[in-house]
């Protein structure tokens, strides 16, 4: 039998303020998740989050707006995408990225295309950043297919 990857979070997610729960993503600002390849190695993945991050994560988890990596309207939120794009600049599977953040082939294929622009950016220094804009604000320079799709319809956007 054949296992596959998996990405696992182990810090506690986002609890509501009302709960009075101290939760340890808004205390620490970060992230930690564990990576148990099919090969058998383990690897911890840890993703520091800044404040913007952070208040997302309030918005998106406060009443019953939605989840933390899903929105009411069943979209993936910015810590989601934010996420993913982490995760592929660490060379986790996609296959392990989309089971646990429950992201689609579309959005994956938008941010491989974020992610392989951002790869010409001459300083390296800036690609966190514009990954996170991208994300964020829906500027994906190119989405092509990256993944096999039953369609094989690829759109174009042009950035702003």
């Amino acid at each position: 039998m054949e296992t596959r990857d998996q990405l696992v979070r182990l810090t506690i997610g986002a609890i509501q303020e009302e709960m009075g729960i101290p939760d340890s993503m808004l205390l620490t600002g970060d992230l930690l998740y564990l990576l148990w390849r099919g090969s058998g190695e383990v690897r911890y993945l840890h993703v520091p989050l800044d404040l913007e991050m952070i208040e997302s994560v309030r918005k998106s988890t406060r009443g019953n707006a939605g989840g933390v990596y899903r929105n009411c309207r069943g979209e993936p939120t910015p810590l989601a995408l934010y996420l993913a794009s982490v995760f592929l600049r660490q060379n986790v599977p996609i296959d392990a990225i989309r089971q646990e953040l429950g992201l689609t082939e579309a959005t994956m294929n938008r941010l491989l295309d974020v992610r392989h622009f951002a790869d010409d950016v001459t300083d390296h220094e800036r690609s966190p950043q514009l990954l996170k804009l991208s994300t964020f604000e829906g500027n994906a320079p190119v989405v092509s297919n990256h993944l096999p799709s039953a369609s094989g319809n690829g759109r174009v956007s042009v950035p702003k």
